[in-house]
């Protein structure tokens, strides 16, 4: 639980015996915030005196101020008995402001002994604490400690007090009010005590203990915090007094959002232990500065004290505890399905369902298992959801094809418009893949299982499974949720049409890291279902505890537009194995659901029971949906804004342009107009068409003034002069600077070498290789080992430095050796396994490592190790310009590993969640739109290389022959252009565009699609200008995208980041 620490000036209030009136005790002090100072009030006793002929001492309120809330001066008696209902003491005042005036609120004694009738509440009201202007008995029963809300609540003033406290049992409720004068009538009282339970906070655990308002309530973004005193056993002593914190909702304060489980504090410092009334801790009142909660408490009835603690880590845990408890609820009937003995098919086990809910039934699609262990897929259907009275005795599906001999297992269910199509595990005995099949709705619920023909979506040699359908399109195009390894993937596809090279890949959109306890692996359940805040999707966990594995079932939602963006996740799981049927089976301590539904609100989620028998289990859709929002602060009636306005950004106006772009079918959204730090408008149109300008005049520059292609050239002309350019540097890069073979190791080893040591370059921050050897030593790479003709890493590290391994590890191993690196790294690494790394090429042979051959981007284990990694090519590969190929690629991949490099260090500088952002920045490398921070940061690499090819073309021409300096000029000053010319032809002009392009085996002009460079270049200029204008700069910039890539989230879109979204228009 969150800890409050007592400060170390405790007690910071203590009686005064020159003061007769509170020389005996000062305790159960409230602050309240005006006119820049802190007003502290607190109750008071006096030395005895004589009171209706009796001895005793007399409470009155203290008043003293501070400057910190922690040291008080000044201190005066302010409120004291005058009339008959306060005459034997005023006690334990709260302050609360309302509009211009203070409300204070305290127990008034009317008789003594002291009797439970003549313990009620009064008021004293001020504007400057000098004057009381009222004074009013407020309650006509026994009650104490009454505290206004600070503001209205509807329209209306509200108060919480604690009725009966001395005829028990105590209840806390709440009070609203038309206007200020309810609050001292007594026919409202009397109405309001005649329903008192209607009013009630539930928050007495057991008819034992005791409870008590505390501080008046304070505001938060969650709801309203109030800290109340929980006595437990207070009426089978020995009590144990403590401070308890509930959040009531902010609209409706009488809805309990979420509470602590545990005391915040309990008595233990000397001064709660001994005094007027030992081991007491009573809270008073509380205060609120940045992120620190301050609870001011009575301690042992004789002095003041405050403890401190974080307050969003409070909230924090107090909703972690309200979501743990939204649990799926169990159909007290379960199993709804077990095997049937009497069917071979199905006689074994039954489990995994998925869902349809059509023409008023629930229609599932069930595994079954026979004895020889293959499964096929049954069918049944209920009514209400629970009571399955349909079940067919054939088996609806069963293995066609040799992919899935062994087995159709784990089907998921997708409506889109009239066809069901199913996702499911295909098996063939050695490694699980996903198919795909379908039928149409009709066939369907008239149980004619006419299937389509299986076809395998998944690629070869990939454990891939755990697959499903969205029930819609996303940006017109289909979207496949699988699982590869440990992850959940995302895939766009324009066709269901797989297979000939065509398979689901996409990008990692959920990591088992972000789970605790730890995971070993983490899939889907259902297939996502659409609502008003996003898809909610429930997916499986498998973790080990105690040497045993258990699936657990949980849930997230996800982006409605973008899909690939998480936006909450439960910490706590939603089902797991508790039941005989769910811990004992063919698989032990399994749920796994397969399929969920919706009935009038009800979500109904069917699952696989330890993968033998069939369980249902519901929630409220409404509640679920609440507690994932609940997981990350924000109130689930109001559609989350996750773009946030910081102070002293551009403000938002509502009109968003779609720009044409600088690249054909690549449109860009930016704010139409904004407005500047300074109040200047700022037009996006007018920059956008001023870069636009001057990209034509470079063109023009390029094409007509350095390579001198004639003014009345036509585009083919043109683009023959630019080939042909290119085609002279890389003559120039073969004869004079990159003069290895290619095909060869060892020529591609020179290549790289020569490139090292021209191009600029430094160290990178990158793991030591002290470090990575012990990494390498508690995880061998099995395949490399055997690959390099090695026993053991010792034989091997006589070759190879340590970084050299981990870097080919990475393309030598199965994802599982990768996983358990990603682990280690995950659980252990700290800013001091980092260090400064000498950068180095490591070149192998392509027949050793074959993907090495297509040169994409560097893996995330060389970027760890500091190294460039390259192999040679195969004979007839490479294109027309290899060696201008090799040379952008590697100077490309130098340059990132210095930026990771550095993003690095600064998350080590900051220390704090160090690993996470790390692994983030690695895993979350991806992003779809043009100005997404992922583009942004890697356009940033293409600049900076082309600002250090201008210093190698500057040194170079120091010398002869000056012909390669002139060439890398040109490289240099046309990298970033593009231009669309009068017949309608596209004509890019970066080196790296048209090297990759024919490297890939394109021939002729390089396409829209794969201009990469020249997209993101230019709209990273635009995204540049634009934030100039309103007063950011590119700096700031960057520092937030290297935010966002340790969030995981370089996949946002920037524009949306540093422009706060309104409404979008499209304009043509």
């Amino acid at each position: 639980m969150s800890e409050f620490k007592r400060s170390e000036e405790n007690p910071v209030l203590v009686p005064l015996a020159e003061n007769d009136w509170e020389a005996e005790a000062v305790f159960n002090g409230c602050p309240v915030r005006g006119d820049g100072q802190i007003h502290f009030l607190y109750r008071a006793v006096s030395t005895p005196q004589m009171i209706s002929n009796t001895k005793m001492s007399i409470s009155s309120i203290g008043y003293a101020l501070s400057d910190d809330g922690i040291h008080f001066k000044y201190r005066r008696q302010f409120i004291k008995p005058e009339y008959d209902w306060e005459r034997f003491g005023c006690e334990d005042p709260r302050v609360t402001k309302l509009g211009d005036r203070y409300y204070i609120f305290y127990t008034a004694l009317s008789t003594y002994p002291l009797r439970a009738e003549g313990i009620k509440i009064g008021l004293a009201i001020t504007r400057d604490f000098r004057e009381i202007e009222a004074k009013h008995p407020i309650t006509p029963f026994n009650s104490k400690a009454m505290a206004l809300f600070p503001e209205k609540i509807g329209g209306k003033v509200v108060a919480t007090l604690t009725a009966n406290t001395d005829n028990p049992p105590a209840k806390i409720g709440l009070a609203f009010f038309n206007h200020e004068e309810q609050m001292w009538s007594p026919e409202y009282w009397e109405g309001w005590y005649s329903f008192l339970d209607d009013h009630v906070l539930p928050l007495q655990r057991t008819p034992k203990d005791h409870i008590e308002i505390g501080a008046p309530p304070i505001r938060t973004r969650y709801g309203w915090l109030l800290i109340y005193s929980y006595i437990q056993n207070y009426f089978s002593p020995p009590p144990i007094f403590g401070i308890e914190a509930v959040l009531l909702d902010l609209e409706n304060p009488a809805k309990i959002v979420a509470r602590t489980e545990k005391p915040l504090l309990v008595p233990q410092a000397v001064y709660e232990t001994y005094g007027k009334v030992p081991n007491v801790v009573f809270p008073s009142g509380a205060m609120v500065k940045g992120k620190t909660l301050k609870i001011y408490y009575g301690a042992a009835d004789t002095t003041c004290a405050v403890a401190s603690g974080n307050l969003n880590t409070l909230l924090g845990e107090m909703l972690l505890t309200k979501v743990a408890k939204i649990k799926l609820e169990r159909f007290p009937g379960n199993p709804v399905i077990q095997p049937n003995p009497e069917h071979g098919w199905e006689s074994k086990a039954v489990f995994n369902p998925a869902a349809i809910y059509d023409q008023g039934k629930v229609h599932l699609v069930y595994r079954a298992m026979s004895e020889d262990n293959v499964s096929v897929l049954g069918y049944a259907s209920s009514k209400n959801g629970t009571n399955f009275d349909e079940r067919v005795d054939k088996a609806i599906y069963i293995p066609r094809r040799d992919f899935e001999k062994q087995g159709c297992e784990d089907p998921r269910l997708t409506r889109l418009d009239d066809t069901m199509y199913m996702c499911y595990t295909a098996f063939d005995g050695h490694l699980p893949r996903v198919a795909l099949t379908s039928i149409n709705s009709s066939d369907f619920l008239a149980k004619r299982w006419n299937w389509t023909e299986p076809v395998i979506i998944s690629p070869p040699g990939v454990d891939d499974k755990d697959a499903a359908l969205f029930p819609r399109k996303i940006g017109g195009k289909y979207a496949v949720l699988h699982r590869v390894g440990r992850s959940i993937w995302l895939d766009l596809v324009d066709s269901l049409s797989f297979g000939e090279g065509k398979w689901v890949k996409g990008n990692i959109i959920m990591s088992p890291r972000q789970e605790r306890p730890h995971t070993e692996k983490i899939g889907i359940a259902a297939p996502p279902i659409e609502t008003e805040w996003g898809w909610l999707l429930l997916y499986h966990i498998v973790t080990r505890r105690n040497d045993k594995v258990y699936y657990y079932a949980s849930a997230v939602i996800l982006d409605i537009d973008q899909p690939w963006r998480v936006i909450a996740r439960r910490k706590t799981p939603l089902l797991e194995p508790e039941m005989s049927y769910e811990k004992e089976g063919l698989v032990n301590n399994v749920v796994f659901p397969c399929g969920t539904i919706v009935i009038d609100g009800q979500l109904f989620v069917y699952y696989g029971g330890a993968d033998k028998v069939i369980g249902v289990a519901t929630i409220k859709l409404a509640e679920l949906l609440e507690s994932l929002f609940l997981e990350i602060g924000i109130s689930w009636k109001e559609k989350p804004a996750f773009a946030i306005r910081r102070k002293g950004e551009a403000k938002p106006v509502p009109a968003w342009t779609t720009y044409k772009g600088f690249i054909p079918g690549v449109p860009l959204d930016l704010p139409n107009k904004l407005t500047s730090l300074t109040g200047k408008r700022v037009n996006t149109n007018v920059i956008y068409k001023n870069i636009q300008e001057r990209y034509r005049k470079e063109f023009e520059e390029f094409v007509h003034e350095r390579l001198k292609v004639p003014r009345g050239a036509n585009s083919s002309e043109i683009s023959e002069g630019i080939k042909a350019f290119m085609g002279r540097v890389e003559e120039e890069l073969d004869s004079v600077f990159l003069q290895g073979d290619l095909y060869s190791v060892e020529g591609t080893r020179q290549v790289a070498e020569a490139i090292f040591a021209s191009f600029p370059h430094q160290d990178t921050f990158a793991l030591k290789p002290e470090v990575i050897s012990k990494i390498l030593r508690q995880f061998p790479p099995a395949n490399l080992l055997i690959k390099l003709g090695k026993a053991t890493i010792d034989e091997l590290e006589k070759e190879y430095e340590p970084n050299d391994i981990l870097a080919l590890s990475s393309f030598s191993e199965e994802r599982e050796h990768m996983d358990r690196i990603w682990d280690w790294v995950w659980e252990n690494a700290r800013p001091e396994h980092f260090g400064s790394v000498s950068l180095k090429p490591l070149v192998v042979s392509y027949k050793g490592f074959p993907s090495l051959t297509e040169m994409k981007e560097a893996s995330s284990l060389s970027k760890l190790s500091g190294r460039v990694v390259l192999s040679n090519l195969r004979k007839g590969t490479g294109g027309d310009f290899p060696k201008l190929r090799y040379f952008t690629m590697v100077a490309k991949n130098i340059v990132e590993s210095e930026r990771y490099g550095e993003i690095w260090e600064e998350f080590a500088r900051q220390r704090r969640g160090f690993r996470r952002k790390m692994i983030n920045s690695l895993e979350g490398h991806w992003g779809r739109e043009p100005l997404s921070a992922h583009n942004i940061f890697e356009n940033m690499n293409q600049q900076i290389m082309v600002q250090r090819i201008k210093e190698m073309a500057k040194e170079l021409g120091r010398k002869e022959p000056r012909s390669l300096a002139r060439a890398l000029e040109d490289i240099a000053y046309s990298y970033h252009l593009a231009q669309i010319l009068p017949d309608g032809q596209f004509i890019p002009c970066s080196a790296w565009t048209w090297a990759s392009y024919s490297f890939k085996g394109g021939r002729g002009v390089p396409t829209p699609i794969s201009l990469h460079v020249e997209r993101d270049w230019a709209s990273r200029e635009f995204l540049v200008r634009v934030y100039k204008a309103v007063g950011g700069s590119e700096e700031k910039m960057d520092t937030k995208i290297t935010e966002l890539m340790g969030q995981e989230k370089e996949f946002e879109n920037l524009a949306r980041v540093l422009f706060p979204e309104g409404s979008q228009e499209s304009f043509t």
